[in-house]
């Protein structure tokens, strides 16, 4: 568990230092204003897709839930565009680079074909059908 717990923080100190470097490098070639505005943009362009490329998916699951079948593919390309997102949320160029990269969708197919032989889902579809007797008051008695 402490190993695990290490190699996680020496992670997230290598992500904020490469991050804190881009920054460096970057805004010393094109400035600061060009710097904070190209953040800002990347937090937007996060945001929307969150909100439009979110809702086209969410559409797409419930196709198939209609249809019948497990919308697998459909939530792992959420997953992966969210995560995606949140890399254009989080301020910094490396976390740009890998947002692109995961909202790629051939980089999206081909993560999902890797991750896909280790999961399976299986799907019962099967109609309820209401089992209600009618009785008229003379059908029954009461024991109290």
């Amino acid at each position: 568990m402490q190993s695990a717990f290490s190699a996680s923080a020496l992670i997230v100190l290598l992500v904020i230092f490469t991050e804190i470097a881009g920054f460096i490098i970057i805004g010393s070639k094109i400035g600061i204003l060009a710097t904070l505005i190209f953040v800002l943009i990347s937090i937007f362009v996060g945001i929307y897709l969150l909100r439009g490329q979110g809702i086209n998916i969410l559409l797409r699951m419930q196709n198939k839930f209609i249809a019948g079948h497990v919308p697998d593919r459909e939530i792992a390309e959420a997953v992966m565009i969210v995560i995606s997102a949140i890399f254009f949320i989080i301020p910094g160029f490396v976390s740009d680079i890998i947002g692109i990269i995961l909202f790629i969708r051939p980089v999206r197919n081909l993560i999902w074909r890797y991750f896909s032989n280790y999961f399976s889902c299986t799907c019962s579809h099967r109609r309820w059908e209401a089992k209600i007797i009618d009785l008229n008051q003379d059908d029954y008695y009461s024991d109290d």
